[in-house]
């Protein structure tokens, strides 16, 4: 089981908590991700953490379990362009 933030920066900034379950099937869920200001963009991040942890929250209420976190990023000329956070999960 796999739980996956997903942050694009760019022009049109979109986020998303992808859950992708054992048997391969993947469900997709969008985070309201508008722009407009850095603190909206900060507050933003924090609605998409947010987001990511209730939903493993609910898989660890189901009696899954972390088992590692990986984050990644891709920057271009010191500017994040896109962020992920894979949490694997298992029974």
């Amino acid at each position: 089981m796999m739980v996956i933030s997903n942050v694009s920066l760019g022009f049109d900034a979109q986020a998303a908590i992808i859950t992708i379950d054992p048997d391969g099937k993947q469900q997709e869920k969008a985070v309201d991700f508008s722009r407009g200001s850095a603190k909206k963009l900060a507050a933003n991040l924090t609605e998409v953490h947010k987001a990511t942890l209730a939903t493993v929250n609910e898989y660890t209420k189901a009696g899954w379990h972390v088992v590692s976190v990986t984050p990644s990023g891709f920057a271009n000329q010191g500017n994040t362009i896109f962020a992920q956070n894979v949490y694997l999960l298992e029974k």
